[in-house]
């Protein structure tokens, strides 16, 4: 059995999803934790906790807005996880008569369930194999601006495993590759070093 402790980690800035409303994370172990705010008005239902049961959070959250959705990438020891919210500017308004500066709104986590979280489309279960043989212990993540989701995960023995999800609502086949010293230090070599002084080598 091994043991897998990891730090407690958080945002330590916001992010801003639209004007004036930001989002705060924070990790402890298997539990994201995550809170919005907004200076304008008081909002609906806007903290939020996920666990991830007995699979440790890797830290490298990441979150990102587009056009109609804000979306949160997490990365843990045996899977990565997009989470897909709506964009505040798709929200309805609640129908409560106050003073427009006291009006309160639906945060974007209002309607969060179980089952938008565990859609099949924004998670992935880790494949056996390569890196993943070896205790996992850190992760980065990024989304690109074609909405495919990157998570670059480090392992114990130096090598990292790279996942990428499709973009949001497009169907495609999740990707998984793993990256080792040595076949990262082969293709830097052979494609930095002239043919010439890799005299020992055969030619291409």
């Amino acid at each position: 059995m091994v043991c897998i402790y990891l730090v407690q980690r958080q945002s330590g800035e916001a992010h801003s999803a639209t004007r004036n409303r930001f989002i705060y994370w924070r990790t402890n172990n298997d539990v994201l934790e995550l809170v919005e705010e907004c200076l304008d008005h008081n909002l609906i239902g806007s903290q939020l906790r996920f666990c991830f049961q007995d699979t440790p959070i890797l830290g490298g959250i990441s979150v990102h807005e587009f056009q109609d959705y804000i979306i949160i990438l997490v990365a843990t020891v045996a899977s990565v996880h997009r989470i897909v919210f709506p964009h505040p500017n798709k929200l309805p308004k609640p129908e409560v008569h106050y003073a427009a500066s006291c009006q309160p709104v639906l945060s974007v986590f209002f309607d969060a369930s179980l089952t938008s979280a565990c859609d099949p489309q924004n998670k992935h279960m880790l494949n056996p194999g390569g890196s993943i043989t070896s205790q996992l212990y850190g992760a980065a993540t990024y989304l690109t601006s074609d909405g495919e989701a990157l998570y670059a995960i480090a392992s114990s023995m130096g090598s990292v495993m790279l996942v990428i999800l499709p973009a949001q609502g497009v169907q495609g086949v999740v990707q998984q590759f793993d990256l080792s010293q040595s076949t990262v230090m082969k293709k830097l070599w052979t494609g930095l070093v002239p043919a010439m002084m890799r005299g020992w080598e055969e030619p291409f």
